[in-house]
């Protein structure tokens, strides 16, 4: 569902004009809930949670899923921060 929200909300700005996207944390985008609540630390107020909220299996298939259902329709440019991508997946990131 999340997904549908987020493309839907690409497309109306994209309507009215807008010439692209800079998507900030993209690699956050999908997260595993498997792992319940996470631990905190003793001397930490938050738990880490980079391993359950960062490059998560899925996740290629939400961009596609988000190229196809919005990007690919305009004649626009956009630019992610991919926090995290393992340099040997870098050509998994990057489309035209």
């Amino acid at each position: 569902k999340t997904g549908s929200v987020v493309f839907n909300m690409m497309n109306w700005w994209f309507d009215k004009g807008i010439d692209g996207f800079r998507v900030d944390a993209i690699t956050h985008i999908k997260k595993s809930f498997e792992a319940g609540n996470l631990p905190v630390q003793e001397g930490q107020q938050y738990a880490p949670a980079f391993d359950v909220a960062m490059n998560q299996p899925g996740i290629l298939t939400w961009l596609r899923e988000m190229k196809a259902k919005s990007l690919s329709y305009y004649d626009i440019m956009t630019v992610g921060e991919a926090n995290g991508v393992n340099p040997d997946d870098a050509e998994n990131w990057v489309g035209s």
